[in-house]
C-alpha cells in the first residue's frame, strides 16, 4: 500500500506540475507563473460556463416541474468531457510512460505500477466530470430545494460514474498498443482511430440536438418538450443515469448494475492488464521492409521539400493533428448540420433566421478555422531541431511560407 500511495503521489506531482506551486515567488520562473495562471483561467472559465448552462437548465426544468434534467445534463456533459480528456492521456500514461524502465528495475509488482498510472488517469478523468456535474447539483439544489438523497447520490456518482469511461479509454489503449506492434504506419493507424471515434461521436450528438420534437402548444408544453429533449439526449450519452434518476425515484436497487457496471470493468481491466503489462509496454514496435529496393532517388525543389517536411512533422504527433483538425471536423459537421436544417426551416423554427444562415455559416467557418492555428506552434514544434533549418541555406520566408501553406492545407476541407 505504501509503494501504491508513493507512486501515486509521484505520478500526481509530474502530471499537474504540483511542484511549480511549492516553489518560493522567487525560484518559479517566468513560463512557470504564466502557465499556473493560465490553467487557472481555463479551470475558471469553464466553470462559469458550466454554471450558467446548468442554472438555465434548472430554471427551464422548475418551470416544467422536472427536477431531474439538470442532473441528466450535468451526467451527459461530464461524461463526454471525460471521455476525451481520458482518450487523449490514456495511451500514453499507461503504454508510453518515461519512467517505465525505472519503475520496472525497482522490486515493484507490475500490478502496483499499472494501478498507479491507472488512478493517476482516473484523476483526470474524476476532475474533468466534477467540473460539470457538481455545478449542474449545485444549480438544481438552488432552484429546488435541499435534497438530501440527491446529494448522498451525488458522491456516489462523482466515484463510480467516471470508472466506466476511464475502463473504455484504458481497453482502447491496450488495443491500440496491441495493433500497432510491427505496423509501419503507425500514427495513422493512432490518428485514424481517433479522428474516426470523434467524428463519429460529434455525428450522433449533432444527429440527437437537431431532432426538433415537439415545440407546439403552451408555453408549459413548450418548456416540458425541451426538458424531455434534454433527457433524452444526454440518457443516450450515459445510459446509467437513467439508473441513478430511477433509484432517486425510491427504486433502490437500480443502484446494484450502477455499481457493478463501474466497478467490475475498473477491477477486472486492471487485473487483466498487470499480466500483460511488461509485454505491454516492451512490445516489439520496429518495422522491418523485407522487400525493400533502392531505386532512382528524385530530388524537389526547396519549397515541395518543406511543405513535405512540415506534413511529416505534423503527422508525427497524434495530439497535434487532434488540436488542429478539431476546428475543421466540427466546422464539416456542423456545416452539413445547417444545411440539412435549411431544408425545413419551419420544422426547426428557422423561418426568421434563414436569410442569415449565409453569413452565420460564414463566421462560424472562421471561428473553427481561427481556433486552431498551426503555423505559431509549428515553429515550437521543432524544438531541438530547429538549429537544422537555421544552418541550411533557406531563407526564414520559405521556412514560414511552407507552414503557412500546411495550414492552408487543413483549412480548404472546412
Amino acid at each position: 500500500m505504501n509503494q501504491l500511495l508513493t507512486l501515486v503521489k509521484n505520478d500526481l506531482r509530474t502530471s499537474f506540475n504540483i511542484n511549480s506551486l511549492s516553489k518560493s515567488p522567487k525560484k518559479k520562473n517566468k513560463n512557470s507563473k504564466n502557465g499556473n495562471l493560465v490553467t487557472l483561467l481555463i479551470i475558471g472559465l469553464f466553470l462559469v460556463i458550466s454554471f450558467s448552462y446548468s442554472f438555465s437548465i434548472a430554471t427551464m426544468s422548475s418551470i416544467a416541474q422536472m427536477k431531474y434534467t439538470t442532473l441528466y445534463f450535468g451526467m451527459g456533459v461530464g461524461t463526454i468531457v471525460c471521455l476525451f480528456m481520458t482518450l487523449a492521456k490514456s495511451y500514453s500514461t499507461l503504454f508510453k510512460s518515461k519512467d517505465f524502465e525505472l519503475l520496472m528495475s525497482m522490486p515493484i509488482p507490475p500490478k502496483t505500477i499499472l494501478t498507479a498510472k491507472f488512478i493517476s488517469l482516473s484523476t483526470v478523468g474524476f476532475a474533468c466530470f466534477s467540473l460539470f456535474y457538481i455545478p449542474a447539483v449545485i444549480c438544481n439544489q438552488i432552484v429546488f430545494g435541499i435534497d438530501k438523497n440527491i446529494l448522498l447520490y451525488s458522491l456516489l456518482v462523482i466515484f463510480l460514474a467516471p470508472m466506466l469511461v476511464i475502463t473504455i479509454c484504458g481497453i482502447g489503449a491496450y488495443i491500440i498498443n496491441r495493433a500497432l506492434a510491427k505496423f509501419k504506419f503507425k500514427n495513422a493507424l493512432k490518428i485514424g482511430f481517433a479522428l474516426l471515434f470523434i467524428v463519429l461521436y460529434l455525428v450522433a450528438v449533432f444527429s440527437f440536438t437537431m431532432d426538433p420534437g415537439n415545440l407546439e402548444g403552451e408555453d408549459i408544453e413548450v418548456y416540458i418538450n425541451l426538458c424531455q429533449s434534454v433527457e433524452n439526449i444526454f440518457s443516450k450519452i450515459y445510459y446509467p443515469s437513467n439508473w441513478i434518476i430511477k433509484a432517486l425515484e425510491s427504486e433502490v436497487i437500480y443502484l446494484v448494475p450502477f455499481i457493478a457496471i463501474s466497478i467490475i470493468p475498473f477491477i477486472g481491466f486492471i487485473y487483466f492488464v498487470s499480466k500483460n503489462f511488461l509485454s505491454a509496454n516492451t512490445i516489439q514496435t520496429s518495422y522491418k521492409n523485407e522487400k525493400f529496393k533502392l531505386v532512382e532517388q528524385k530530388s524537389n525543389s526547396i519549397s515541395k521539400a518543406l511543405i513535405k517536411k512540415e506534413i511529416k512533422t505534423f503527422f508525427s504527433s497524434t495530439t497535434y493533428v487532434m488540436n488542429c483538425l478539431m476546428g475543421p471536423i466540427i466546422s464539416i459537421i456542423l456545416t452539413v448540420m445547417f444545411c440539412i436544417m435549411a431544408k425545413d426551416p419551419e420544422a426547426y423554427e428557422m423561418t426568421e433566421f434563414i436569410d442569415f444562415l449565409p453569413l452565420v455559416l460564414m463566421v462560424m467557418t472562421s471561428f473553427m478555422i481561427g481556433m486552431v492555428p498551426t503555423t505559431a506552434c509549428s515553429i515550437n514544434f521543432e524544438g531541438n531541431k530547429f538549429w537544422i533549418l537555421k544552418s541550411s541555406p533557406i531563407t526564414s520566408k520559405q521556412i514560414l511560407n511552407a507552414k503557412l501553406y500546411l495550414y492552408i492545407l487543413i483549412c480548404i476541407p472546412a
